[in-house]
């Protein structure tokens, strides 16, 4: 078999077994990648109506066939499962990039499904044909980074891939991450509450097995043409210089910055001079990076060198973090945005998601339909970042007013 591995895992979580199942070539065939497979799973072992915390509710992790390969852009992994986030608790989605896919494919692996529910916190080891269930009792609690370098640690191999949820998915914040390599994170739809639901804290991979190719140099050849086909598009270029962010230049003059104060407005003043990735590039860039066989390499490495956040380091924002932390709620001030952005990868919460319950609370009140009454003394006012980072930990910690958001 080429491309696929042709294998799953299963994870029973109540009853502390896994079994390793093979994959015949027309069912990969039919479903192809990460979203076909999981939305088998999901479709056919679920039912209508369905709690997404239910331990029956499948959790499933799938790369597809190009997953450890040269092709570029093609190091994802989709995580699906049934959403908290989605009424009626629909179908629920997300993805991310990062080096976790591909190191599952190299394992062995092109999908692993979990059910069921642990009696402690746990979490799951992969290391090529070796599977087992580790205790987390000792991560519970810990946020993304945390967990993911004492695991290291603990399995005392830097090069392992880790998933994992932080605080936020440990107390099924409906909009909790799932973040991989420290800042890869599949966010939204709450796939993180559905691994905390399940006493799930991480899943680690280890893996040293080849994707093996029909016609390597066949395939080579067209890695490369599309490489250089992408090499030579003038975006490419904008892309790396200034990542996602790049889209603040453009998008506002089309109507597509219109997040502005919770969209209240399609367009947002100044924000091409105040917070496009321009700015970002010249006074917080530390460095660029890349998931996996990215012919781009778009992400960023943010570093705050001085003032109130100095010493501030993590790897991003992408431009929908920065927006929806920053002018949904009526900012462009960048460092307490980078700071909100840095405070959500490791509390494991969906920026997006936060930064729309916060400029919602903003709007309601600043409309009069909230009121210090309802939102427990706290007055939230258009740009005020002080509060919206006092609201993070609200949320993360799901205590007042922070819990009601943290419901989305």
């Amino acid at each position: 078999m080429n491309g696929w591995a042709g294998k799953r895992i299963r994870a029973d979580l109540t009853k502390k077994v896994t079994v390793v199942e093979n994959l015949p070539l027309e069912y990969l065939r039919k479903w192809i990648g990460g979203r076909g497979l999981n939305s088998e799973v999901v479709y056919h072992e679920t039912k209508a109506g369905m709690d997404p915390f239910d331990p029956a509710n499948p959790l499933c992790f799938g790369v597809g066939p190009l997953s450890g390969t040269f092709a570029p852009m093609s190091g994802r992994v989709t995580v699906s499962s049934r959403s908290p986030m989605v009424e009626p608790h629909a179908h629920g989605d997300t993805n991310m990039g990062g080096h976790w896919g591909p190191e599952l494919k190299f394992a062995g692996y092109d999908q692993i499904i979990v059910k069921g529910k642990a009696d402690k916190p746990v979490y799951l080891w992969i290391d090529d044909d070796k599977i087992e269930l580790r205790d987390a009792s000792k991560l519970w609690g810990k946020n993304t980074m945390e967990t993911t370098l004492e695991i290291l640690n603990e399995l005392g191999d830097p090069d392992i891939k880790v998933a994992c949820i932080g605080p936020g998915g440990e107390r099924l914040i409906r909009y909790a991450c799932i973040v991989n390599s420290f800042n890869r994170n599949g966010g939204r739809t709450g796939m993180g509450a559905v691994m905390g639901s399940k006493n799930l804290k991480a899943i680690a991979v280890r893996g040293t097995k080849p994707v093996t190719i029909a016609d390597p140099q066949k395939f080579m050849d067209a890695c490369w043409k599309d490489r250089d086909k992408i090499d030579k598009d003038p975006p490419v270029a904008l892309l790396r210089a200034e990542g996602t962010l790049l889209l603040f230049d453009f998008a506002n003059a089309i109507g597509l910055a219109g997040a502005y104060k919770n969209h209240t407005t399609g367009f947002a003043p100044g924000i091409e001079e105040q917070f496009g990735g321009v700015v970002h590039m010249k006074k917080y860039l530390h460095g660029r990076e890349g998931c996996f066989a990215c012919a781009i390499s778009c992400g960023r490495y943010t570093h705050i060198k001085e003032g109130e956040f100095a010493g501030t380091h993590f790897g991003g924002p992408e431009m929908e973090s920065a927006c929806n932390l920053g002018p949904r709620i009526g900012t462009y001030d960048w460092e307490p945005v980078l700071k909100m952005v840095q405070m959500c990868d490791l509390y494991g919460i969906d920026t997006v998601s936060a930064g729309a319950a916060i400029s919602w609370a903003m709007d309601a009140y600043e409309s009069g339909l909230l009121t210090e009454k309802d939102t427990g003394g706290i007055p939230f006012r258009w740009g005020d970042t002080k509060t919206a980072i006092k609201v993070i930990d609200l949320i993360n910690n799901r205590d007042g007013f922070g819990k009601l958001l943290g419901e989305g």
